[in-house]
């Protein structure tokens, strides 16, 4: 990520006002895409990059759970509250789309990581209000970014959030990955 804001004059009047730039590319490990909306406070997203860890090219798992979470797009990272700077817990939410008109899927969620050192989630798994999600039907997930002390301003975070299901946390599925930046003030 560049760390720059991308998505036109929203996003740059949401960075400058909320002090945030975020930027996110959404994919599926297989390289097939999925549209996603357009970001939101403090966010812009840009719909064109591939960026997925290695196990996204591993063999998929059971076909059967692998083809429920196929559908499911994770989209529009937003911060809710909080700064994005170093010693700092911000509120996040992203949104879970189930694509597929007569899927259902129990127990959905993300599983959120990072690659930069110094952030933690609360929780690591999140999944949206209610124990399902079916035909078109999306959700938003919250949760928590705790940034150390120890990150400087100008860093940018790397945050990968992989959709899952209960039981199932897609690691060896090409399931939808959306790969997002925070770039700390």
């Amino acid at each position: 990520m560049n760390g720059g804001v991308t998505g036109g004059l929203f996003g740059v009047l949401a960075a400058l006002t909320f002090g945030v730039a975020c930027s996110s590319t959404t994919t599926r490990a297989d390289g097939g895409g999925a549209g996603a909306g357009g970001g939101g406070r403090g966010v812009s997203q840009d719909d064109s990059g591939a960026d997925v860890d290695a196990s996204d090219a591993s063999v998929d798992g059971g076909p059967s759970i692998c083809a429920e979470i196929r559908p499911l797009v994770l989209s529009d990272p937003v911060v809710i509250s909080g700064s994005v700077a170093g010693g700092q817990t911000v509120t996040m939410q992203i949104t879970l789309t189930e694509t597929d008109p007569n899927g259902y899927v129990s127990y959905p969620g993300a599983i959120l990581t990072s690659s930069t050192p110094g952030v933690s989630f609360a929780p690591s798994q999140t999944g949206p209000p209610g124990a399902y999600i079916d035909g078109t039907m999306s959700k938003p997930m919250t949760f928590y970014v705790t940034l150390a002390a120890t990150i400087p301003a100008g860093t940018d975070v790397q945050i990968s959030a992989r959709a899952f299901q209960s039981g199932h946390t897609a690691p060896d599925c090409n399931a939808f990955v959306l790969s997002f930046s925070l770039t700390t003030i």
